[in-house]
């Protein structure tokens, strides 16, 4: 008889999705399952499997990380021995090796039952499925920090007014329960359908119950809301849609565009405030990967970056956007210097029409790279619009 190892790297979602599957091969094939819980290459992990199941379910069922890279190890060296050990890190059931086919997988309750989980999770759970409402999972920043190393990602990042666009045209009116990392995401979703008189879609935030984790709290609420709007790809959203097999709308890179089209031309009181360089970028790049066009690539630029709010801001924006493209994959209207880039932006005297913005962006630029060969003619192409010194 095989163990097997429910493991990966990542966070919440992807964790409890990893143990669902495995517990399903369980039940196909009668293996044993164990839980391994990293804390993480990429995504460091504050919650611990204490904040999320039953001391009865964890009894046993946990393996040292080091232990289980040992084990993998011991099994590596003896290639003509079957594995006892076998790691389960699937987030679909495309991802399981054919010889542990599961058959038929249903909700992730069906093998994953609430009888699990904390008491804190039990009573919130019971309390949630009497309740009628909408779950919207909206990522603003929990990822792409230090070296921008997700950038690509189709899940994150997406407006608050492409997330609105996006629900009227697929969800009924009715009460949807905001659940992100950005702690001001519902009311700026409430204040965006307000000022656009979308009045009968209501955003309400999620607010833990005594006991559990907010990170830990929000899945399971999402989980029992009758549908979930979410960012394509995510594990997160992903596992509270498939636990009770709730509908779930995702975000695709098509339903932006289709929302970037509709608002192109907008001026820009249209586009919502609650902006940051990340985002921008985000959506650029997005555009980028769709193949769009570089004029219209440039229209979005433009149009997006008329919400930034501060000179400052607006400094921070463009260096961000030196970095940004020089790191990414080149395409036809960001493959010139970066003197060149400015010159594109002819509305860059309208950004930053006195002086202290030019001088925040010389600053910023300062902190490139002395010998990068392209920090001397952006600092000329800035002299040219504010005759500045350092």
């Amino acid at each position: 008889m095989s163990c097997l190892i429910a493991q990966r790297y990542d966070r919440l979602g992807g964790r409890l999705s990893s143990l669902s599957f495995a517990l399903f091969i369980r039940r196909a094939h009668g293996f044993e399952v164990r839980m391994s819980w990293p804390y993480g290459r990429i995504h460091p992990m504050h919650i611990t499997p204490e904040d999320v199941f039953s001391a009865e379910f964890l009894h046993g069922r946990m393996m040292d990380p080091k232990d289980v890279r040992k084990i993998l190890r011991q099994q590596e060296n003896e290639p003509d021995t079957p594995p006892y050990y076998r790691v389960i890190d699937a987030l679909d059931k495309a991802e399981i090796p054919p010889d542990l086919d599961p058959g038929p997988i249903g909700p992730f309750s069906d093998v994953l039952p609430v009888a699990y989980f904390s008491e804190p999770i039990q009573e919130a759970m019971q309390a949630l499925t009497r309740q009628h409402y909408s779950g919207v999972h909206i990522r603003h920043g929990d990822l792409v920090d230090g070296q921008w190393r997700h950038y690509g990602y189709m899940e994150r990042f997406v407006p608050f007014d492409a997330t609105l666009h996006f629900i009227q045209n697929t969800c009924a009116p009715g009460e949807f329960r905001v659940h992100s990392d950005d702690p001001k995401a519902a009311n700026h979703m409430s204040e965006l359908a307000d000022r656009t008189g979308v009045t009968d879609y209501r955003f309400v935030a999620s607010r833990a119950f005594d006991g559990v984790d907010q990170d830990v709290f929000d899945i399971f609420h999402m989980a029992c809301a009758q549908q979930i709007i979410a960012p394509q790809k995510s594990a997160y959203s992903g596992f509270a849609a498939r636990y009770y097999g709730r509908p779930r709308h995702d975000q695709t890179p098509q339903a932006l565009q289709a929302w970037a089209e509709e608002h192109i031309n907008a001026p820009k009181d249209m586009i919502s405030p609650f902006y940051s360089v990340k985002r921008h970028l985000f959506i650029i790049r997005m555009l980028q990967e769709l193949g769009v066009s570089d004029k219209y690539v440039m229209s979005i630029d433009r149009m997006l970056s008329h919400v930034e709010a501060t000179e400052a801001d607006n400094a921070e924006l463009y260096l961000q956007k030196m970095r940004f493209f020089r790191a990414s994959t080149p395409f036809p209207a960001f493959e010139a210097d970066l003197a060149a880039y400015v010159d594109m932006m002819e509305d860059l005297k309208t950004f930053m029409p006195a002086r202290g913005g030019a001088v925040r962006l010389m600053e910023l630029i300062a902190e490139l790279e002395p010998d990068d060969r392209r920090v001397a003619p952006m600092k000329e192409a800035i002299k040219t619009i504010h005759p500045v010194q350092l």
